[in-house]
């Protein structure tokens, strides 16, 4: 939310308003394969759309104003509300990734590990560690139908 790289919390993940760049000047998480897609887009759509209709009815049951006053109020809340939202939906959804691991790249997602951060920015569980963790078999049974 405050535009800081998910691993360290001190570099910038955007180089515009919008813009990922490609790298962590900080710790060298790379950002290259995370992709936000249109999902900020969507999601602060509908907070910006729910909020905006829910006072646009309340404003016209209780006071049943003009049209041009329902334009006048509710088109600049519309632009200005999906602009401000806009970024801080896109680092959610960026960190989102990094926790989850939802890339594509090969290897490790982001580059390489720095042992030199404090252990809360630390990944503790990683990729190869992850997948040598030793999990016990479930076995389903299912009972035939009489």
């Amino acid at each position: 939310m405050r535009g800081r790289c998910p691993r360290c919390g001190v570099g910038r993940p955007f180089d515009g308003f919008l813009d990922t760049s490609d790298g962590c000047g900080v710790c060298g998480l790379g950002f290259g394969g995370h992709d936000t897609g249109d999902g900020p887009a969507v999601f602060g759509i509908l907070v910006i759309g729910a909020v905006v209709v829910g006072l646009a009815l309340w404003l016209e049951l209780a006071l049943a104003p003009p049209t041009w006053v329902h334009l006048v109020l509710w088109t600049p809340l519309i632009l200005l509300g999906s602009v401000a939202i806009l970024r801080p939906l896109k680092g959610v959804t960026l960190a989102l990734q990094y926790k989850f691991r939802s890339l594509e790249e090969p290897g490790r997602p982001g580059g390489p590990e720095r042992e030199d951060l404090p252990l809360p920015r630390r990944r503790l569980l990683c990729g190869d560690q992850a997948a040598s963790m030793s999990l016990k078999p479930v076995s389903l049974r299912i009972r035939p139908s009489a």
